[in-house]
């Protein structure tokens, strides 16, 4: 789930931004307030597929069990996102920033399964080895 969701974000900031590249470079508008709001859209767009690309990432280390790695990259987006947030009210970055804030609790639950089932099974192993010793 989480892959496909990051894959079309990255996809519908891409088309957005490429959209509006062209908006400016093909408007033939001699406009300048309008080339300034279409160049600071294109900035904003950029920005956002920026940290949609940190989160992609950190999917990917949480996918090969680097929970610390994954943990930092979350947090930086959320960070970057909420800094976003203050000067954009944007609904779908306040999503992104609780979906951060989800993945990261989903994290740390998982790694302390990981880290729960290997103290278990060196318990075992120390349990075994004193029985073999007596």
């Amino acid at each position: 789930m989480w892959g496909k969701g990051v894959a079309v974000l990255l996809l519908l900031g891409l088309t957005a931004s490429l959209r509006a590249s062209v908006a400016l470079s093909g408007s033939g508008s001699d406009d300048p307030a309008r080339k300034i709001r279409t160049r600071e859209r294109i900035r904003l767009q950029n920005q956002e597929m920026e940290i949609d690309r940190k989160v992609a990432r950190a999917l990917k280390f949480r996918q090969t069990g680097e929970y610390d790695k994954a943990v930092d990259l979350y947090l930086e987006a959320r960070k970057d996102l909420e800094q976003f947030y203050a000067v954009h009210k944007l609904d779908r970055i306040k999503k992104k920033i609780v979906s951060c804030t989800e993945a990261v609790a989903r994290i740390y639950f998982s790694w302390a399964q990981k880290l729960y089932f290997e103290a278990e099974k060196l318990a075992e192993k120390l349990r075994q080895n004193s029985f073999d010793m007596n």
